[in-house]
């Protein structure tokens, strides 16, 4: 698995163990397709989605130094267009201060 990969799936792994331990309605969405063909979520969709106290946050985890693709912009500011909060989290501790802000 190349670092980055590796980075990013520490990172969201981390982040659900905490969000599961507050208690907060969330959950890991995979995005891709069933065997090339039929897409099987929204193009872009973040990696962790959390509705919480009726806020709903996209979290999309990426190692350091990578960008979000541009369906993933796109998802994301569709996500603050309809009052949501989108959410990058390049560090676990930034992230998690960020989520409290909010509250969660």
């Amino acid at each position: 698995m190349p670092r980055e990969l590796k980075e990013e799936k520490v990172t969201q792994k981390k982040l659900l163990k905490y969000l599961k331990d507050k208690n907060v309605f969330h959950w890991r969405q995979n995005n891709g397709r069933i065997r090339g063909k039929y897409q099987v979520s929204i193009k872009g969709i973040s990696d962790i989605i959390i509705l919480c106290k009726g806020l709903f946050v996209a979290i999309e985890c990426k190692s350091t130094y990578a960008k979000r693709s541009d369906d993933q912009v796109t998802f994301q500011n569709n996500v603050v267009k309809n009052g949501g909060v989108a959410l990058v989290a390049y560090d676990y501790d930034e992230t998690i201060a960020e989520l409290q802000k909010l509250g969660i």
